[in-house]
């Protein structure tokens, strides 16, 4: 069975998606984000957090509600390239289409003119990540690319396969994923021996048993 996924649809003229993605579909367990012409112009798939299907479900009933409006006032575009908008047309004013994190305010599209809502403009992300930097005492400078960063290194220390980096960051060469096992320091990431898991298992067994013997005293 397919996995549930958001589908991310991301303006071409645009180098990154950070605040420019659009819904197409809702989320579930194990679900995925499918990000169009990222990093390279390169179309991937990647993990979208569980830990985040609440503030998005959120965000999509804040969006639902604003795109309501929008159609009863004789609007409800979204802000596609024109290729996409001649070959879905009115399919446009589906919800589907509308963006996670939509202006506030409605525009002329800058292409075909017609009134749409476009995405929130890249430096309102980066006015609100900064806030978050500075919150955080984190000092160290941090831009939305540093997250990639973060995503890649974090997975080969919890012991994530090459393999799955390199498909999750969409790098054609594995040798260019693996440039992060020298960041952290470890040719092999994090990964556990499997005697050290067996290891852990009779520990954890031995100990659970012990503390059952001593709640029956």
């Amino acid at each position: 069975m397919e996995q549930p996924h958001i589908k991310v649809v991301a303006l071409y003229k645009f180098p990154t998606s950070s605040c420019k993605n659009n819904l197409e579909s809702s989320t579930g367990p194990n679900s995925t984000v499918f990000i169009f012409r990222g990093k390279g112009r390169k179309d991937r798939y990647t993990l979208l957090p569980q830990s985040l299907h609440d503030a998005l479900a959120s965000q999509f009933d804040s969006v639902k509600l604003q795109h309501q409006k929008d159609l009863q006032a004789g609007y409800g575009l979204a802000s596609l390239p024109p290729s996409l908008l001649k070959k879905y047309g009115n399919a446009a004013k589906d919800f589907s289409w509308q963006y996670v994190f939509p202006s506030t305010t409605r525009c002329n599209h800058p292409y075909d003119g017609y009134i749409c809502r476009h995405h929130i403009h890249e430096t309102a992300f980066r006015k609100q990540l900064r806030k978050a930097v500075l919150a955080s005492n984190i000092p160290k400078r941090v831009k939305a690319h540093t997250f990639r960063h973060s995503f890649a290194t974090e997975l080969l220390k919890n012991g994530a396969d090459i393999r799955t980096v390199q498909e999750l960051l969409g790098h054609t060469d594995v040798k260019t994923t693996e440039l992060y096992t020298h960041v952290i320091g470890s040719r092999f990431g994090y990964t556990a021996s499997p005697l050290d898991k067996i290891t852990l298992t009779a520990n954890d067994s031995q100990t659970t048993s012990q503390v059952n013997n001593l709640n029956r005293q």
